[in-house]
C-alpha cells in the first residue's frame, strides 16, 4: 500500500503488512468484492467503475475503482 492510501486511511505501514485488499474494506464492500468484483476480474481480466468503501482508522473512504 502506498503512502497516499495509508495517509487517507490513517494507518501506519506496519499495520498493513500482510493485509489483502479485502481486509481494508467495509463489510458490505467485502461481500461485493468476494461475490462480484474478484470473479469479474478473473473472468474478464478487467472491471470498470466499481464502487468500494475502505475502512479507515476514524472514517470510511469511498472509492471508484477501474482495474
Amino acid at each position: 500500500m502506498n503512502l497516499e492510501l495509508r495517509t487517507k486511511l490513517g494507518v501506519e505501514a506496519e499495520q498493513v503488512i500482510g493485509c489483502q485488499l479485502e481486509d481494508l474494506l467495509t463489510v458490505g464492500s467485502k461481500i461485493f468484492y468476494q461475490t462480484h468484483f474478484y470473479p469479474l476480474i478473473k473472468m474478464q481480466n478487467s472491471a470498470r467503475e466499481i464502487y468500494l468503501v475502505f475502512k479507515g482508522a476514524n472514517k470510511q473512504i469511498p472509492a471508484l475503482l477501474n482495474v
